[in-house]
């Protein structure tokens, strides 16, 4: 089912060349006055756009986004169902509304709608740029804001492997652990630090470049964490690392998640239970399935409170 579900990632099929010439020419006018050549096979294609290589002008190569015609339509269509679907489990079932399904549908529709509006992408992909300007070992594409509007978007062409095609990495020479660990950092410099994170981290937007330097793409779906949330992640993070189970269990309970009739003794040991078998073992032999049913039946025993954020 994953690996079905991947395809959704680039591998859609696409509409046809000739449709994104016309899109292009609706919005810029000639193509052949804003660039010296553009592919008409789609190099990717994805639920909400597909993407084109093309040449600018002056000789540089972009990648050229275009959303798919008629796509909000459909969006809006699939949210209303999602939202009836929630509201209908929340009555069914009241003891899922601690899961705020709805809530969950709602923030769907505010990231959809700026999907659709490729020049929010591309506002968000400057502001990460911006973050990571000084930063080691990674690099963000540029815009062409000139190009770039609604419904195109125009940025630095980007030469790399993909981050999960590890033979080919190994095969050009790069350390995979340099490169999981830049990964993390990039991460972690986005989360804590900037609290302005890519929210949509999965490998088909992620790239690395032959000299070795990590760049993320596709910038359509941000997450901001406020400067509380970072601070209750980081203090949770840095007490389970420390096998503070205590500090867990009232970190959970200071941030609202579990009631004041939750026993954090209790909450504790059963948090040490799903965490200690796991927290040696290397990433390749631990189940995150596994994992997630014990972390949903603690939620349940407990009555967590989902925090969408």
């Amino acid at each position: 089912v994953a690996r079905d579900l991947a395809s959704l990632q680039d591998q859609l099929p696409p509409f046809s060349g000739h449709l994104s010439r016309q899109i292009i020419t609706r919005e810029h006018g000639d193509i052949d006055a804003v660039f010296n050549n553009f592919d008409d096979d789609a190099i990717a294609a994805a639920s909400i756009a597909q993407v084109h290589f093309a040449t600018l002008k002056d000789g540089r190569d972009v990648a050229v986004k275009i959303l798919r015609p008629g796509i909000r339509a459909k969006l809006e269509r699939d949210i209303a169902f999602f939202r009836a679907i929630a509201k209908l489990i929340e009555v069914i079932a009241p003891d899922t509304k601690r899961l705020k399904l709805s809530f969950a549908v709602d923030q769907f529709a505010h990231y959809s709608d700026i999907e659709l509006d490729l020049r929010l992408e591309a506002s968000s992909a400057a502001k990460l740029k911006d973050n990571h300007a000084n930063d080691v070992g990674i690099s963000v594409p540029s815009i062409e804001w000139h190009l770039t509007t609604e419904h195109i978007l125009v940025m630095e062409r980007i030469h790399g492997t993909r981050i999960d095609d590890r033979d080919t990495l190994v095969s050009k020479g790069h350390d995979i652990d340099a490169i999981t660990k830049m990964a993390a950092a990039s991460f972690f410099y986005q989360v804590f630090r900037d609290g302005f994170f890519h929210a949509d981290m999965h490998p088909g937007n992620i790239f690395i470049r032959d000299d070795g330097i990590l760049v993320p793409i596709d910038f359509g779906i941000m997450g901001d964490l406020s400067l509380k949330d970072r601070l209750f992640l980081a203090r949770l993070l840095t007490a389970i690392l420390d096998k503070n189970y205590d500090m867990v269990a009232k970190l959970h309970h200071d941030a609202g998640m579990i009631g004041d009739d939750v026993p954090l003794a209790g909450f504790a040991q059963a948090i040490r239970a799903v965490t200690e078998p796991v927290m040696d073992q290397r990433m390749g032999d631990v189940s995150l399935g596994t994992i997630l049913g014990q972390i949903f039946g603690l939620s349940r025993r407990y009555h967590i409170e989902v925090q969408p954020q």
